[in-house]
C-alpha cells in the first residue's frame, strides 16, 4: 500500500504559509516581552470600568470569570489599546452580562501571579499570552454596577432564547450531572460540569466527549447532508434536473453555520467549523476534497484570528488528533488489510469494528506524549472506554439532543421528549462510568517528556507511518531509538546512584514544601504548602516532582496543622508513591487535616510520631535527628510551637529545618542543642515573622545560607526587621518570592569557610 511522502504533504499550498506564521508566533512569545502597563497600580485597590469580552460561569465551582478591556480607572478615561484584565467573581448564582457591556467595579488589580517551580504550570505566562496584564476579585456580583449596558444584536438574542427554551424542556426528575453534560454537548458550555464529572471522563480518557469536536460537527453535517438527500429520492425529476447533492451541501453548510452560532467559541469548534465547511464547499463547487490543505488553511486561519491560540491546549489537542487520523490511521490500516475479513455482511462489521480500534489507537498513539507532557499522566482506559463511549455518545446521544435542540421552535412537545430520552440516557451512561471508575485502575502517572524527548517519538513516528525511503527510515529508527535508549539509562543511572545532600525549597507563595535529596537516595518531602482555595499537592507538587524524575518519596513530613504547611499533601497523597508520613501525634478539628490521615490509611500509608529526642535511622552516613516538639512545645496552645524540627546531616553537611517556631522555642532549641544547632542550611523558622528568628538563635545556627517562603500578602512575610538581622550577620537570605524554587546543593559547601 502507497502512503503520502513527506514532500506531498510539504508541497500543499497553505503548509509553508502555516510553517511561518507559527514560527513568527514562537520568535514573538520567546524574545518579544510586553512591559508591565503603568496605567494603572497593582496591588492598590481602586474603582475601575471595563468593556466586557468574555464571560465564564463555573456554577459548579460558584464562581465565574469576566474578561474585559480596561477603558477607565476612577474618572480617568485610558486610551485604546488599553489592557484586559480578568475578573473573578464568588457567586452563587450566574453572570448574567453582554458582551459589550460597561461594567464598574472597586477592587484591588493584582499582577498576575505564578509558582515559579521547574514543570508547574504558568499562570501568570498563559494570561500574558492573552493580552490579560492584571486581575482582581470580587465576593459577589452585587458588587459589580453596569455602567452602560450592550444591546446584543438580533441574532445573539435568537440564539441566547433558544438555549433557554431548550433548558426549560429539561424535566426535574434529570441529575443537574447529565443536564451539565448535556449542555457541554450540544453547545459547548462546560459551566455546569462539576469538579467529579470532568475527573470521571478526564479518568477514563473520554474528557475529548465533553467539547464539540470535528467528529461532532461531521455527525451534524452527514447527517443533515442525508436527510436532504433523501428528501430528493423521494421525487426522482429533482435528482435528474438539479445538482441536487451541491444543493444538498450547500443547505447543510447553512445548517452548520447556523449552530456554529449557537456554540460557545473555542478553537476545536473553530477548527471544526473552518474543517467542515471547506469540504461542504469544496463539494458545492466540484473541486477535490484535500483534507491536508483544510486542515493546515483552518490552523492558519485560526492562528491568524487568534494567534494565542497557539499555546491553547484545545487547539493543539485537536489538530494532533486530525494529525494522528491522517498519518497513523492508514498505516495501521494497511498493516492488517481486508484479507483478514471474511466476506458479506459480517466482513462489513468486522471492518467497520477494526475501523474504530485503529482509529482509537492511532489518536492514542499521537496524543499521549502532549498528554503526559502537560498532565503527567497516561490514561490507559481510554483505548478501551472509547471503544463504547464514542458510537454511544456522537451517534446516539448527540444526535437525539441536536434533533431536539433544532425542532424546539417548531414542536416543543417532541423536543421536550427528545430531551427527556436523551438526559436518561446520560444518567445511565454516567451510572456505567461510575461503575467502572470502581472497578478499572485510575491513569497512571508519568515523567513528562522533555521537549527534545517528544521531537524525537514524533519524528519516529513519522518515519514509521509516511512513505519515506527504506534506508531513511531505518536510520532515523536507529538514530532515534539510540537517543531515547541513552536517555533512559541515564534516566534509571541517576536514580539509583544518587550520592548527594540537596535541599529544594519549593515555590508554594505563602506556605513551605521542601524537598531533601539524601544518598542511598533517600527522599523526603517537609510540608506541602497549602490553601483553601487550591490544592497544591495536584498542581504544583506532583508536576515538580514528576518534572524532576522522582518516582516516589520514601517519607513525608507535616511539621504541624497549619493549612499553608499541610494542604497539599492530601492530594499528594492521593495520586503519588509516599511510604510513610511523619507527624507530631497531635489532632486538630480542622476537617481538611483530618482528610489528609483518612487520605493516608486509604492508601495504607503508614504513620510514624516523631518527637524530640528520636533519631531516625536511613541509609548509613545519614543522620536525621528530631529537636521538637518535646514536652514544653506540646504543652502549648500554639500550633506553631507543636512544630516538628529536623536536623539532617549527611555528606558532611548539616541542615535545620525549622516549620513555624517562634522565639520561645528557639530559645529552648539553644538551651537543649547548642552547637549541634551549628549548620550549613536554616529553613528560615515562621516565614521570617518578627517573633522569630532570634538573633542569639541565628548567631549560634550560623548558617551559611538560609531560604524563606512567602509572598506578598498581608502577613508581611518576612518582616524588614528580620530581613536586616539576617544582612547584618552576613547571612545571604534567598526568598521563594524572588527567585521561585531555590536549590541548595550542600556539596558544594565544601571547604566554604564558616563564620
Amino acid at each position: 500500500m502507497d502512503f503520502l511522502h513527506p514532500r506531498d504533504i510539504v508541497r500543499r499550498p497553505f503548509f509553508v504559509p502555516l510553517i511561518l506564521l507559527i514560527s513568527l508566533l514562537l520568535a514573538r512569545d520567546l524574545f518579544f516581552h510586553q512591559s508591565a502597563s503603568n496605567i494603572f497600580l497593582p496591588d492598590r485597590k481602586g474603582s475601575y470600568t471595563i468593556e466586557v469580552e468574555k464571560i465564564e460561569n463555573q456554577e459548579a465551582n460558584r464562581k465565574g470569570r469576566i474578561t474585559g478591556r480596561l477603558v477607565k480607572k476612577g474618572d480617568q478615561t485610558l486610551p485604546g489599546g488599553s489592557p484586559k484584565i480578568v475578573v473573578t467573581v464568588a457567586t452563587m448564582e450566574p453572570l448574567v452580562f453582554n458582551r459589550g457591556d460597561l461594567i464598574e467595579f472597586s477592587s484591588v488589580l493584582k499582577k498576575p501571579s505564578r509558582y515559579a517551580n521547574p514543570g508547574v504550570f504558568d499562570y501568570a505566562r498563559y494570561l500574558k499570552r492573552q493580552g490579560i496584564a492584571a486581575t482582581a476579585f470580587l465576593d459577589g456580583v452585587e458588587q459589580i454596577k453596569i455602567v452602560a449596558p450592550h444591546t446584543p444584536s438580533r441574532m445573539a438574542r435568537t440564539v441566547t432564547d433558544l438555549k433557554q427554551k431548550v433548558t426549560s424542556f429539561f424535566p426535574p426528575s434529570a441529575s443537574p450531572d447529565a443536564k451539565g453534560v448535556l449542555v457541554a454537548l450540544l453547545w459547548g458550555d462546560e459551566s455546569r460540569l462539576t469538579p467529579e464529572i470532568e475527573a470521571l471522563f478526564r479518568d477514563q480518557g473520554l474528557s475529548h466527549l465533553l467539547v464539540i469536536s470535528g467528529l461532532h460537527f461531521s455527525v451534524i453535517a452527514f447527517l443533515v447532508y442525508q436527510l436532504v438527500l433523501s428528501i430528493g429520492r423521494l421525487i426522482p425529476s429533482l435528482l435528474l434536473h438539479l445538482p441536487f447533492r451541491k444543493i444538498s451541501a450547500g443547505l447543510t453548510l447553512v445548517v452548520l453555520l447556523f449552530y456554529f452560532l449557537l456554540c460557545e467559541k473555542n478553537p476545536s469548534v473553530i477548527r471544526a467549523t473552518i474543517a467542515v465547511s471547506c469540504y461542504l464547499v469544496a463539494m458545492i463547487i466540484g473541486r477535490p476534497r484535500d483534507f491536508w490543505n483544510i486542515l493546515f488553511f483552518a490552523a492558519f486561519l485560526i492562528l491568524l484570528i487568534q494567534p494565542s491560540d497557539l499555546f491553547s491546549l484545545s487547539f493543539q489537542f485537536s489538530f494532533v488528533a486530525v494529525l494522528s487520523l491522517l498519518v497513523i490511521f492508514p498505516r495501521l490500516k494497511g498493516l492488517v488489510g481486508r484479507w483478514l475479513l471474511p466476506s458479506g455482511i459480517a466482513g462489513r462489521a468486522g471492518e467497520w469494528l477494526l475501523n474504530l480500534i485503529f482509529v482509537n489507537l492511532s489518536i492514542f498513539l499521537g496524543l499521549t506524549p502532549l498528554l503526559v507532557f502537560y498532565f503527567h499522566e497516561i490514561q490507559w482506559n481510554g483505548l478501551l472506554m472509547n471503544l463504547w463511549a464514542v458510537p454511544a455518545i456522537e451517534l446516539v446521544i448527540v444526535p437525539i439532543g441536536l434533533l431536539a435542540l433544532f425542532v424546539a421552535p417548531i414542536i416543543p412537545p417532541f423536543a421536550s421528549l427528545l430531551l427527556s430520552a436523551d438526559l436518561f440516557l446520560i444518567d445511565q451512561t454516567l451510572s456505567f462510568l461510575r461503575f467502572l471508575s470502581e472497578i478499572l485502575p485510575h491513569p497512571s502517572l508519568a515523567f513528562p517528556p522533555r521537549l527534545w524527548e517528544l521531537a524525537v517519538y514524533y519524528v519516529l513516528l513519522l518515519a514509521l507511518c509516511l512513505g519515506v525511503s527504506r534506508r531513511l527510515r531505518i536510520a532515523v529508527l536507529v538514530i532515534g531509538l539510540s537517543l531515547l535508549a541513552v536517555d533512559g539509562g541515564l534516566l534509571v543511572w541517576r536514580l539509583t546512584n544518587f550520592d548527594r545532600f540537596r535541599v529544594t525549597h519549593i515555590d508554594v507563595g505563602q506556605g513551605d514544601a521542601i524537598l531533601v535529596e539524601l544518598p542511598g537516595p533517600k527522599r523526603l518531602l517537609i510540608d506541602g504548602g497549602g490553601s483553601p482555595f487550591f490544592d497544591f499537592g495536584d498542581r504544583v507538587l506532583i508536576p515538580f516532582l514528576l518534572h524532576q524524575r522522582i518516582p516516589s518519596l520514601d517519607a513525608v513530613c507535616v511539621t504541624h496543622a497549619d493549612i499553608d504547611h499541610y494542604g497539599g499533601l492530601v492530594g499528594l497523597l492521593e495520586r503519588y508513591r509516599v511510604k510513610e508520613m511523619w507527624w507530631n501525634g497531635i489532632e486538630s478539628e480542622r476537617s481538611e487535616y483530618g482528610k489528609l490521615f483518612r487520605v493516608a490509611e486509604d492508601r495504607g500509608v503508614p504513620l510514624r510520631l516523631v518527637r524530640a529526642g528520636e533519631k531516625i535511622q536511613w541509609e548509613e552516613g545519614i543522620a536525621i535527628d528530631v529537636l521538637s516538639p518535646g514536652p514544653a512545645e506540646l504543652a502549648a496552645s500554639s500550633d506553631n510551637a507543636h512544630s516538628v524540627v529536623l536536623r539532617i546531616g549527611a555528606k558532611g553537611h548539616s541542615a535545620l529545618f525549622t516549620a513555624d517556631i517562634e522565639a520561645e522555642v528557639e530559645s529552648r532549641l539553644i538551651d537543649d542543642y547548642g552547637k549541634i544547632l551549628d549548620v550549613d542550611y536554616l529553613k528560615v523558622p515562621h516565614h521570617g515573622s518578627r517573633h522569630s528568628s532570634s538573633l542569639s538563635f541565628l548567631k549560634i545556627v550560623s548558617p551559611i545560607v538560609a531560604t524563606v517562603g512567602a509572598k506578598k500578602s498581608r502577613f508581611g512575610h518576612p518582616h524588614p526587621e528580620i530581613v536586616a538581622r539576617y544582612e547584618s550577620l552576613g547571612i545571604p537570605l534567598m526568598k521563594t518570592e524572588e527567585l521561585g524554587a531555590i536549590e541548595i546543593d550542600l556539596n558544594e559547601f565544601r571547604g566554604l569557610p564558616r563564620r
